[in-house]
């Protein structure tokens, strides 16, 4: 059963990092086409073959001539009649592209948009990433890298020591362990 999230339109908490996940075992399509240009109604039509083989689409990224897309479960599998029906359809709009065993590293907060100035050293991570997509959540509260699985992992971690506090006591994140152990 889905739950509601609550819009942060009226949240009153400081922007905040607040933790680095990764999604591995999902897939990359891009489709691109000159045809998108300016054109009403394109992306309709892109994502029509996701809901007639029920393809859930994870991201989304779009440029006037192509959409990137992930996506983690697909009925049937890769070789199976829908995912090769989708592709299929896909291929009708312009040219496919795929890439399996990628993983989606997502940073999580809140208004994280405003602090896009501190991920300055954390980018640092990326020189040795290939990213092959980029996606940010319309809620300012998620932003999303796609890499290649075996180099989730790292990514992870190095974001994550750079963006989330480790000196603990602030109203999110609450005392550090060490801090919790002292007063015992």
């Amino acid at each position: 059963r889905a739950s509601l999230r609550r819009p942060y339109k009226g949240c009153t908490l400081p922007p905040a990092f607040c933790g680095v996940v990764s999604q591995s075992g999902c897939i990359l399509i891009t489709l691109t086409t000159m045809e998108m240009w300016g054109a009403t109604g394109f992306l309709v039509n892109c994502f029509a073959p996701f809901k007639d083989f029920s393809i859930s689409v994870d991201q989304v990224a779009t440029s006037q001539s192509g959409v990137s897309v992930t996506i983690s479960h697909v009925p049937g599998g890769t070789e199976g009649d829908a995912f090769l029906g989708l592709l299929a359809s896909l291929r009708r709009l312009g040219e496919v592209d795929v890439v399996r065993s990628v993983a989606v590293v997502t940073v999580v907060g809140r208004k994280i948009r405003k602090k896009l100035q501190e991920l300055g050293k954390a980018m640092e991570a990326f020189a040795e990433v290939d990213v092959l997509m980029v996606s940010a959540s319309s809620e300012d509260v998620a932003m999303s890298f796609v890499v290649r699985e075996e180099k989730a992992s790292l990514l992870v971690e190095v974001l994550h020591h750079e963006l989330i506090p480790i000196t603990g006591g602030d109203e999110m994140f609450g005392d550090t362990y060490k801090a919790i152990k002292d007063k015992d």
